[in-house]
């Protein structure tokens, strides 16, 4: 059997020379790192004193980016927001296009009324209900559940729409005075000013109160921007008003024509209230959003700024970096062909 028989002395060199590829290939991996990337492998060594100025741009540019993310984010929901309320007011136009024509006499879509408006009232409860990752969009402040009750369904207050309308109501109207009385009574219930019985805040809507806090958010150092529609707006106590007295007292059951005429002309003005506040909330979302996307477009330009003064302060220049990694890569051949000689050496060989 043959054994390499090696001196100290070329021990020694395998060694230094095992520590030079070693180094070579470690400057290889970062002089790649620096090609791929265009920045330097460790900025804050290269930059010395003016790595300070990369931290703070950094830090800027981190605080833009979680700017702009929370701001798209925001928008998303303020687009959800427009998109029901727009829903909801088709609803309501719907419900007032097949009323017109039976106010203030009764016409011959009469017997439809009261079914239409039941439907329509739970159709827009099902969007006044609509979330957004997980949080209410016309509940105000209170987000974690839903602000609205459907028709027939029971409050948390223990009352349902329908049954706060039926005792308001009793369901029929005897005269013109008995119409404008309980439609009185109707606006005092919707609007709260009645304690007599659960109001619209407890047998309607669930939601934050809208004299309380609204929906706000920060939208970029300084600003910030209140948005955000309540089911307990004006526009939603007259819509939802104004469906529950076609709901509550189906107008082909009401003989008095007097009686009749003051009911419908009533409910017709509360549903084109709202249709006009509806599209006035539309309205007031797209400016909304518009400013929103102006601060966005702002807050993209400076992150362009910072990326760009980071890459100044921080970034290699390629063709020197492709440079001295082409270098490396020869030194380090050559240090491979060197190692592997010194390992075939034999003193044997000389014998």
């Amino acid at each position: 059997m043959s054994m390499s028989i090696l001196a100290p002395s070329t021990l020694s060199a395998q060694r230094t020379q095992r520590d030079t590829v070693l180094k070579l290939q470690t400057e290889f991996t970062t002089s790649a790192e620096e090609v791929s990337t265009g920045r330097h492998a460790d900025p804050y060594a290269a930059l010395g004193r003016k790595s300070a100025s990369v931290l703070g741009l950094e830090s800027d540019l981190a605080r833009t980016e979680n700017l702009i993310s929370s701001n798209t984010l925001l928008d998303n929901r303020m687009a959800a927001t427009g998109d029901a309320l727009g829903h909801m007011r088709k609803i309501a136009e719907e419900v007032l296009t097949l009323a017109m024509p039976n106010s203030p006499t009764r016409g011959p879509t009469v017997s439809s009324l009261a079914e239409a408006a039941r439907s329509a009232f739970d159709r827009i409860v099902a969007m006044a209900n609509t979330s957004y990752e997980g949080r209410s969009l016309f509940g105000g402040v209170a987000t974690d559940h839903k602000p609205v009750v459907a028709w027939a369904e029971v409050s948390p207050n223990g009352t349902a729409p329908s049954g706060m309308v039926a005792t308001a109501t009793g369901g029929a109207l005897g005269s013109a005075a008995d119409a404008t009385a309980k439609a009185d009574a109707l606006d005092a219930l919707f609007a709260e000013t009645s304690a007599a019985q659960p109001g619209y805040m407890n047998a309607v809507y669930d939601g934050a109160p809208a004299n309380g806090p609204r929906l706000a958010a920060s939208v970029d150092e300084g600003q910030t921007l209140q948005y955000g529609v309540q089911a307990d707006d004006p526009a939603f106590r007259d819509l939802f008003q104004g469906l529950s007295m076609l709901a509550g007292v189906d107008p082909a059951t009401i003989a008095d024509p007097a009686a009749y005429s003051e009911w419908m002309t009533r409910a017709t003005e509360k549903l084109s209230s709202a249709a006009t506040g509806l599209l006035g909330a539309e309205s007031e979302m797209g400016v909304d959003r518009a400013r929103l996307e102006v601060t966005v477009e702002k807050q993209q330009s400076r992150r362009t700024l910072y990326m760009q003064q980071i890459h100044d302060l921080s970034g290699v220049d390629p063709y020197e970096a492709a440079s001295r990694m082409t270098e490396i890569e020869s030194r380090l051949q050559v240090s491979y062909a060197v190692t592997s000689r010194m390992i075939r050496l034999s003193f044997l060989d000389y014998m």
